[in-house]
């Protein structure tokens, strides 16, 4: 679930200072990451030689990588994409926000950057009524 637009962290407990919200997750979109092809394939090492890796490569096109971290639980979510934008972003929070313990969490912040399909009160919307 998304807020009001802004990013509210519970406070901290007493006991072990820890943040009392359980729920939070940092995403963050890396774009036109080059996916490359070796153009041989990579030998396994054995008692004679070393591996043998080819270090020559044929660009196989740009994708995006959209990844969620949640940070108390040390999770990653990632998913590979042909572009960036509002669709991607929301199979992204769809995948999320399906397991658990997210999907029966009553609160899940999302700490995101200033990115186009994820800024404003127009995303807000969609995406609190998506989930």
């Amino acid at each position: 679930m998304l807020g009001d637009g802004h990013v509210r962290f519970g406070g901290r407990t007493r006991e072990t200072g820890r943040p009392k919200c359980r729920n939070r997750a940092l995403v963050r979109p890396y774009t036109s990451i080059q996916a490359r092809v070796r153009c041989h394939r990579t030998i396994a090492a054995n008692g004679r030689h070393p591996m043998l890796v080819e270090h020559e490569y044929e660009r196989a096109g740009a994708w995006a990588y959209l990844a969620a971290w949640d940070v108390h639980r040390a999770k990653l979510f990632g998913r590979c994409e042909p572009s960036t934008g509002k669709e991607p972003f929301d199979r992204l929070v769809a995948e999320v926000m399906t397991a658990e313990p997210y999907r029966s969490a009553r609160r899940v912040f999302w700490v995101v950057d200033n990115g186009s399909s994820h800024r404003g009160q127009p995303a807000i919307r969609r995406l609190a009524s998506a989930h």
